[in-house]
Formats: structure tokens, sequence, C-alpha cells
């Protein structure tokens, strides 16, 4: 009987143990980059900053040259406006400022990079002439 109940106390532990990993590993992965500036704009994708994506979970020193990463837009990412409104890639230019909605989570402490969008609202635009 001693067995069973240290076999159970074993398993509740690693059961916690698992959760908690997994809450942490979970945070630091981001699904969303919020307010942020366009760089450029091609037909398949969108150049932006994520520089304050990268610092926000920089446990070290802050970068504070700016860091370009890369949103690729497919045929199933949905780009509107803050109302809701359907864009298209002519839609949007440099300076704009943009949320973008990842296809799935990505790992941060690895980097940006290039990324899949779902989802690319059109937050204010830039002055343009």
């Amino acid at each position: 009987m001693t067995h069973r109940k240290n076999v159970a106390l074993l398993v509740a532990v690693a059961v916690v143990i698992v959760g908690l990993v997994g809450y942490l590993l979970l945070h630091a992965f981001t699904r969303e980059i919020d307010e942020t500036v366009v760089y450029g704009v091609s037909s398949d994708a969108i150049e932006f900053d994520c520089t304050d994506e990268m610092n926000k979970w920089n446990s070290g020193d802050r970068n504070d040259m700016a860091i370009g990463c890369t949103a690729r837009i497919s045929e199933d990412t949905t780009l509107e406006d803050l109302a809701g409104n359907k864009l298209s890639m002519d839609d949007f230019s440099h300076d704009d400022r943009i949320r973008i909605v990842l296809a799935r989570p990505y790992n941060i402490r690895e980097g940006l990079g290039s990324v899949e969008a779902k989802k690319v609202i059109l937050m204010s635009r830039s002055d343009r002439d």
C-alpha cells in the first residue's frame, strides 16, 4: 500500500512540474504583435519593426537599435482596418501603424525574423501626400 501512495505522490508532483514548465514556456511565446510600424510592403509580405516585441522578452539589456521582421501574407491572411473593413496589400504603406495576429505562437527568445500572419489590422495611416 505504501508503494502505491509513493507512486501516486510522484505522479502528482510530475503533473504539477509539467504544468508549471508548460505555463512558463507558453509565456515566452507571442501570438500577437502589438501596434508597430510598417517598414515596407511587397505582394506577399510586410516588413515591420519588431524591436519592442523583442525587448519585451529580453531579460538583459534592451536593444536600442531597430529590429526588422517580416510578416508573411498568404491567401488565408485577413487584412482589415479597425472597423473590420477588408483591405488589400495596396492599402498598406511605409510608416503605417499595424497590429499583427500570428498564425501560430512564436518563441520570441529565439527571435522573430519571419512570421506567418493570420490577420493584419491597419491601426493608423502614415501622413501621405
